[in-house]
């Protein structure tokens, strides 16, 4: 029921839900609703992140696709701001939220992993 809630709060806070009307967007309401989850599946918050995760995982059954495939525009999102900074100047809870976050990643199938060359680059600076 919260996966629910979630999905159609994001998605649908202003018209009702149809998955037809999605698609026939091209995609920008479906890649709006995709940057927002991307972006709160490295909280610190442990709820957040279960039902952003579950979120997703609905939204690859209602689209047909996998959520690799989902996310796989959303990738400097997710993986920018782990790389941006060295894990130890972040808190506890942050690092938790990134860990999480990239295991989720890495266990998806295909697994959704992060552009090391970018990221090496940004950690030389």
């Amino acid at each position: 029921m919260i996966e629910w809630m979630y999905v159609l709060t994001v998605f649908y806070y202003r018209k009702p839900f149809s998955l037809c009307h999605l698609q026939a967007s091209n995609g920008n309401h479906l890649d709006e609703a995709l940057s927002l989850l991307a972006s709160q599946l490295l909280t610190s918050s442990p709820a957040v992140r279960k039902n952003v995760q579950a979120a997703l995982e609905l939204l690859a059954e209602l689209t047909g696709n996998e959520v690799t495939e989902l996310l796989e525009k959303q990738r400097d999102v997710i993986f920018g701001p782990i790389f941006a900074q060295p894990l130890k100047k972040t808190s506890i809870k942050v690092q938790t939220g990134y860990l999480e976050a990239l295991t989720f990643c890495l266990n998806l199938r295909p697994p959704l992993v992060p552009n090391f060359e970018g990221a090496l680059n940004r950690s030389n600076r």
